[in-house]
């Protein structure tokens, strides 16, 4: 039989006993949407890009065998609390990249012993898959990124004091700052230090400031110290 494992944030399925049977999970990529507009006069129809994808859908098949003395219903209930928790998972064989979790929707199981159950998992997942080494602050240097992915939804550390002006690719976002802010692009937010919520301390648009792929120009206002999470990111085209 072959066998794989997998693990998220919160867990290792080989922890729970739980391992993915008969074949590798089954990746249905987001795709991007398309807006079709028939033109008179023109053959077909003129198709475009509306710039959003579908979920990305991940589905396998696994079982769960005992691990300890307790019982393999009770270990099969502490494996799914905690899979209900996760917001990130990695697949064997795909280490250095995750998939972003929105949803997590399990079978009805099926107990053919009192050591064993198989069921099944079903992720719903944001379209892209996410490189682990893009979660992690850096620096800029040469006032340069450079993006070999797709388009990606940084989040921006800004540290100083006053008024500053965060600058991509010549489009602006100004900003008040007292200490260090967080301007998270993919959640439209700018977030202090504890974790406060404080948008009315940015001015600008959050879309303006997604990395492109190729070489962005970034720039801070001097006197403040900027560090960047990339979130490297691959759509599927």
């Amino acid at each position: 039989m072959i066998e794989y494992g997998f693990q998220t944030d919160q867990l290792y399925s080989a922890s729970f006993g739980v391992r993915v049977i008969d074949s590798y999970p089954v990746i249905q990529y987001g795709s991007p949407s398309y807006t079709q507009t028939s033109i008179p006069g023109r053959r077909g129809t003129l198709t475009e890009s509306d710039g959003t994808y579908s979920d990305t859908i991940i589905s396998m098949d696994c079982d769960i065998t005992l691990i300890d003395d307790v019982s393999v219903d009770l270990q099969y209930q502490r494996f799914i609390t905690m899979l209900m928790q996760s917001k990130k998972l990695i697949l064997e064989g795909m280490e250095t990249r995750y998939f972003q979790i929105k949803k997590v929707e399990v079978s009805d199981y099926e107990r053919y012993s009192d050591i064993s159950i198989e069921f099944s998992l079903t992720f719903t997942c944001n379209p892209g898959v996410y490189l682990i080494n893009g979660d992690f602050f850096e620096p800029v240097s040469n006032n340069q990124i450079i993006n070999i992915y797709s388009l990606c939804e940084p989040v921006y550390r800004i540290e100083g004091t006053g008024s500053c002006t965060l600058t991509i690719n010549d489009k602006e976002m100004k900003c008040n700052v007292n200490g260090i802010i967080y301007i998270d692009t993919e959640r439209q937010e700018v977030v202090l230090e504890s974790g406060q919520l404080s948008n009315t301390l940015a001015t600008g648009d959050f879309d303006d400031l997604y990395l492109k792929t190729g070489i962005n120009f970034v720039s801070i206002t001097p006197g403040f110290t900027l560090k960047v999470k990339p979130r490297w990111r691959w759509l599927h085209s």
